[in-house]
């Protein structure tokens, strides 16, 4: 794969995009795949609140091992390439959008400043309700807050 994108794209710039809570992103997947609703951008997606998902500890962690399955590939393509990847967690992209985005465009070359977000974030009580099934089921221990 590695000499398919050196061949196609000769001098490629990477972002590698992850999630650093492997739980969250396996239940939005589950939530995503469920529903239909992938993205939530007001004005123009369909709004419906009113599906409910079934608990499913073993396809969350399904989803968890896939994921790190598929980073683990990104990581050896960029390995192969010898190239070192612009890294964006989705927590840092959520928590300041601006700074994210803009440090991104830097790393590709551009001294653009980024637009406003358009897409709104989805996480909710149902989703947390899950997350924190999970965390029971599993007897995981969550770190308190303090």
């Amino acid at each position: 794969l590695a000499k398919h994108v050196a061949r196609l794209f000769p001098n490629p710039q990477f972002v590698h995009l992850w999630r650093e809570d492997r739980l969250r992103q396996a239940v939005s997947a589950v939530l995503a795949v469920e529903t239909g609703r992938w993205r939530s951008i007001p004005g123009a997606t369909w709004e419906d609140a009113s599906a409910t998902v079934p608990f499913d500890a073993d396809r969350i962690e399904r989803l968890m091992s896939y994921s790190d399955f598929c980073h683990g590939h990104f990581r050896n393509l960029f390995a192969a390439m010898d190239a070192t990847p612009h890294t964006l967690s989705y927590e840092a992209l959520t928590a300041d959008y601006g700074t994210s985005v803009r440090a991104m465009l830097r790393h590709l070359g551009s001294d653009a400043e980024p637009r406003a977000p358009r897409m709104r974030r989805q996480a909710d009580g149902a989703s947390e309700a899950m997350v924190l099934r999970y965390l029971r089921e599993r007897a995981i221990a969550v770190p308190s807050v303090g």
